[in-house]
């Protein structure tokens, strides 16, 4: 007799639903990002437009005209409040984190002259905390994921001998401006450790503060 297929075990069949719904969730998340400003700006525009030009067209718009331009002020006024309150809202909370003072060397140094069993244990003190990194790019790598149109940049920071390897994953918002960057482009990064290994730290939650910072400063000495 022919050999039956084998089914797919439960443990084979949650592995492979978790991430899946993790990329949908991204995704969903990707879309319905800054909807209200989106759609309230775009329906103020767009009333704006119905009144400037197809005034005299349609007598509609032209006795309702005082109306429509209420609507219109109203929806920019909501867009332009809802971009605001959520700049706002990261800003406060960036700036309401304690950044550590520890620099990246000194945080790998748990490892020094210990397991990596050992290391990890105390190095789990510093992970969750927030640091500002700064440093040229060794390099950038966009990846694309396998089931959803979502991208991802990763970034590797160059670090001088004896330093501790930086590791960055942005999101989508980030990837057009990350992937023209070149080899020695410096950037400013304030993340959030999300792990620490013997000769690397990993960043995660972060926000991309300035980009060509050291060559900014140097034109601006000239």
């Amino acid at each position: 007799m022919p050999e039956q297929p084998k089914q797919p075990s439960s443990s084979e069949t949650h592995t492979f639903t978790v991430p899946l719904l993790r990329h949908v969730g991204q995704y969903l998340s990707t879309i319905l990002h800054g909807w209200v400003s989106l759609v309230s700006g775009i329906a103020g525009i767009v009333l704006l437009v119905l009144v400037i030009f197809w005034e005299d067209k349609y007598a509609f718009l032209r006795d309702n005209k005082a109306t429509f331009v209420w609507m219109a002020f109203i929806c920019l006024m909501v867009a332009g409040f809802s971009a605001w309150r959520k700049e706002r809202q990261k800003w406060e909370q960036l700036g309401g984190l304690a950044t550590l003072s520890a620099t990246p060397k000194e945080i790998v140094s748990v490892f020094k002259g210990r397991t990596t069993a050992q290391g990890e244990k105390l190095a789990k003190n510093y992970v969750g905390k927030w640091m500002r990194v700064s440093g040229p790019i060794q390099d950038v790598e966009v990846e694309t994921d396998p089931f959803l149109p979502l991208s991802v940049a990763r970034v590797n920071l160059r670090t001088g001998l004896g330093e501790a390897g930086i590791f960055l994953r942005f999101s989508r918002k980030w990837v057009d401006s990350l992937s023209v960057l070149r080899n020695g482009d410096t950037i400013s990064v304030f993340g959030q450790i999300k792990y620490v290994a013997r000769n690397h730290i990993s960043l995660k939650k972060y926000e991309l503060l300035e980009i060509g910072a050291l060559e900014t400063d140097k034109k601006g000495e000239g």
